[in-house]
């Protein structure tokens, strides 16, 4: 009978020192490539600005600072649908709410730009508070619906409360900053921090609760899990996260209207066709679908001119049929297969 080669194995037996130590040389030789691919990429996107060619930075800046805001959305959507099994269609409420909060305490209120987007990202996280207590009786589609619901809500309010928010003529202010690099390097800096806390909240106890929660809630329950309490924490930290993206929103354009940032599809939508297309439950799924995404539909309106929310109905349901697990999964499945 033959015996197994020591490489599957791991460390060699026979010489425990030696063994060990040429077994961790040869698994830190397998990660150094991808930390130093990951530290190359983090040096590059954040000099960006400073290397890209001039005549062609502010429309490159604006491309990705687009993708970044959609990446914003699918991390906070993520958090909810793909790690604690909360799928919502109603993300634009909160992406709305933080937009006008930031607009009125920066235009009529005078408040420092930095500080009105993060008071309007926790406007939305406070907001949530009670819509998620009520809202969470419900499960599954039913809890979904009534989130597009309440956005459709909160649409309707913005539009008809005129001595507020203008209604339809919306709000026209100076935008903060008006270079494309100081917003690109505050968005950037946004988007790494909700990097981060998702990373930390899962890799956390609250992160163990909340895919027990998305596995089998009664069964959590079962377990002695608080179901509401860890829902609720996964929400306050979603709209956060996309009361960041609503409120950066409004602090580039310089302008709101209703219809706009209150709008579910592409809204809505948009944060979950980022999440699957890049690997829903996946921590940098919503980075990979948002640049996929957003270069498809710049490709699309370039050729065709317009019909980039077709574009992106046509690549959900080209994911969900053909790669469930997004792009991230799809890749790891391949890698997997090819490992003797």
């Amino acid at each position: 009978m033959h015996s197994q080669s020591p490489r599957l194995l791991g460390p060699d037996s026979r010489e425990p020192g030696r063994g060990r130590l040429a077994w961790l040389g040869r698994q830190a030789a397998g990660e150094l490539p991808r930390w130093l691919i990951c530290g190359l990429l983090a040096l590059a996107g954040t000099t960006l600005p400073l290397w890209s060619p001039v005549d062609y930075r502010d429309y490159l800046l604006n491309l990705i600072i687009t993708i970044m805001i959609s990446a914003l959305g699918g991390m906070s959507f993520n958090l909810l649908g793909g790690y604690a099994g909360q799928v919502s269609f109603g993300h634009a409420a909160f992406f709305g709410i933080s937009s006008y909060v930031y607009a009125l305490l920066f235009k009529d209120a005078a408040l420092n730009p930095v500080l009105s987007m993060l008071l309007g990202a926790a406007a939305s996280s406070l907001v949530c508070v009670p819509i998620g207590l009520v809202l969470f009786r419900l499960r599954g589609a039913y809890f979904a619906l009534s989130m597009l619901a309440f956005a459709e809500i909160t649409r309707l309010i913005a539009q008809e409360w005129t001595s507020l928010t203008n209604g339809a003529a919306g709000l026209l202010y100076l935008a903060a900053f008006p270079e494309k690099t100081h917003n690109y390097w505050i968005l950037l800096a946004m988007l790494t921090g909700s990097i981060i806390v998702t990373w930390l909240l899962v890799r956390s106890k609250p992160g163990a609760y909340f895919l027990a929660i998305r596995e089998d809630q009664d069964a959590a329950e079962a377990l002695g899990i608080n179901t509401d309490r860890y829902k609720l924490l996964a929400f306050v930290v979603s709209a956060f996260m996309i009361g960041l993206a609503g409120a950066f929103y409004a602090c580039y354009f310089a302008y709101l209207e209703p219809n706009v940032v209150f709008n579910s599809i592409n809204i809505s939508l948009n944060v979950l066709i980022v999440t699957l297309i890049g690997g829903i439950g996946r921590l940098f799924g919503p980075v990979v679908g948002a640049v996929v995404l957003v270069l498809t539909n710049e490709l699309f309106v370039y050729v065709f001119g317009e019909g980039n929310v077709l574009m992106s109905g046509l690549m959900l349901i080209l994911f969900m049929l053909f790669m469930p697990e997004g792009l991230i999964g799809a890749l790891r499945s391949v890698r997997r297969s090819r490992v003797p």
